[in-house]
């Protein structure tokens, strides 16, 4: 998934964060735009990798 962001900043802190066309965001004339790639399930394998995580019955369940 992709989402765009207007952000503003201050130095290099992060002041505020809206989603691109927000309608209650009134200063997005002076924001910059940023845009973020998220995969919510890209360590999947990693977690189900986790010792606490079994197959009991043919499910896997956590223990």
């Amino acid at each position: 998934m992709r989402y765009k962001f207007n952000t503003r900043w201050k130095g290099k802190d992060l002041k505020c964060a809206c989603l691109f066309g927000n309608p209650a965001c009134d200063r997005y004339k002076k924001c910059e735009v940023l845009e973020l790639k998220l995969n919510p399930y890209e360590d999947i394998d990693k977690c189900m990798d986790h010792r606490s995580y079994k197959r009991i019955r043919g499910k896997i369940q956590q223990l």
